[in-house]
């Protein structure tokens, strides 16, 4: 993986945890903000727990011994979109396949930030940027490869 300025940075899961390597020394705000994105990914899709250390399942998937260290298999990435809605990190995911999608089997981005929209009017606490909510949906349309053939 690199960050800008061609700073060069691997990333090692360990039995200690989440580990940076940064092969030349320097350490640019982009990294930082890179390897925090990296983080909550890994703990959204229970690769790591809140103490950056590998859970159960990330051991399973990417030890040495695990079922897929490499991400070769495209089952994996079925397990990961599996962990994505059972851990509820990143909402979106949640929202869409246990919620969401008991109302409307056909949406896109504008059906689904109504939908938002109109939970926040009756439910206390429920607060969001409309920005981030369509940002959020445009990512899960990309990583499940169906951009093309929806309208966002």
């Amino acid at each position: 993986m690199s960050c800008v300025c061609g700073i060069v940075t691997r990333f090692v899961l360990s039995a200690n945890g989440l580990i940076m390597i940064n092969l030349n020394y320097k350490f640019s705000p982009s990294c930082k903000n890179m390897v925090s994105s990296i983080r909550y990914w890994m703990k959204a899709f229970n690769i790591i727990d809140n103490k950056n250390k590998p859970t159960e399942y990330g051991n399973a998937l990417f030890s040495e011994s695990g079922w897929d260290p490499f991400l070769e298999d495209d089952a994996s990435f079925w397990l990961l979109h599996y962990q994505l809605v059972k851990i509820n990190i990143a909402s979106t995911y949640n929202i869409i396949f246990n919620e969401f999608r008991k109302e409307k089997m056909f949406f896109n981005k504008d059906i689904y930030v109504h939908y938002l929209k109109r939970r926040k009017e009756t439910e206390d606490g429920l607060n969001f940027n409309e920005n981030s909510l369509a940002h959020d949906f445009g990512v899960f349309i990309k990583i499940l490869g169906i951009g093309l053939h929806c309208k966002s």
